[in-house]
């Protein structure tokens, strides 16, 4: 009986050590086959980047309105032959955005053998006045660039910018770009060729006509379609009355349906 014990406990240990066997050369042949899998891999990638099947035989540039196509092709550190595995778009984009117009640039292999760039240029909005210089805002309020005398021709001039590099905020940005797009679209007496410039002061804007230099004031706190309105009206009333020359300023704030225009002193 003793004797028929110890052969049981010796094949269940013989198994055991079977089991163990089996899942240790499991594991092994995982290890490697991921090994062989990852330098193959390794191999073919390294291989592909030296390779010519990838080879770039056209940059196509897209997006692009201010900037010129060749001064892309001349500013990336790539060229016609380059593989276009071996790109560094990283690189790429670094080189574009030196360019104060490029606002961001998205660059893509289209393989086999076109390099994809598309340019997003700024759009500039308005511009400001420093001491010296002129500088463009885009519609993000973002101070851009120094601007030269013709960049600024059709655009208003925007003041009370105190950091040029902070620019505008984003809340006052967003309220300027709607009252400069009511001006531009549905301005008849508060048009472009009325409107001399727009301050950022506080929580309003301050809206110069040409003119008669009359300030109308918008606070940011009512809707700016609502009070671009009630200017309209107030300076056609004041237009037809004859009053137009006499007015000191105009507040467009002053509750449901009202503007005041403050006369001058006599």
């Amino acid at each position: 009986m003793a004797f028929r014990k110890g052969l049981r406990q010796n094949r269940k240990r013989g198994q055991k050590i079977k089991a163990v066997l089996r899942l240790i050369s499991l594991i092994m042949l995982i290890v490697f086959s991921a090994t062989g899998a990852y330098y193959g891999i390794s191999f073919s990638y390294a291989y592909l980047q030296k390779s010519s099947i990838f080879s770039i035989r056209n940059i196509e540039v897209k997006g692009i309105k201010r900037i010129k196509e060749q001064w892309v092709l001349n500013e990336i550190p790539v060229r016609l032959g380059d593989n276009l595995m071996a790109i560094d778009k990283g690189a790429i984009r670094e080189r574009i955005l030196k360019n104060p117009w490029i606002k961001d640039a998205v660059i893509r292999p289209s393989f086999p053998h076109t390099l994809s760039i598309r340019i997003i240029e700024r759009a500039p909005i308005c511009y400001m006045r420093s001491a010296k210089d002129c500088y463009l805002i885009d519609d993000s309020g973002k101070v851009f660039k120094r601007a030269k005398q013709e960049e600024i021709t059709g655009l208003l001039e925007v003041k009370g910018i105190k950091n040029i590099k902070a620019g505008i905020s984003e809340g006052n940005t967003a309220f300027l770009k709607e009252l400069l797009t009511l001006i531009r679209k549905k301005g008849k007496m508060l048009c472009e060729q009325n409107v001399e410039s727009i301050a950022l002061k506080g929580k309003q804007l301050i809206l110069t006509t040409k003119r008669s230099k009359i300030p109308l004031i918008f606070s940011l706190d009512v809707p700016i379609a609502t009070q671009f309105r009630r200017g309209e009206r107030i300076i056609y009333h004041l237009y037809s009355s004859g009053k137009y020359n006499e007015v000191k300023k105009v507040e467009l704030f002053m509750g449901k349906d009202k503007a005041v225009a403050y006369l001058k002193k006599v």
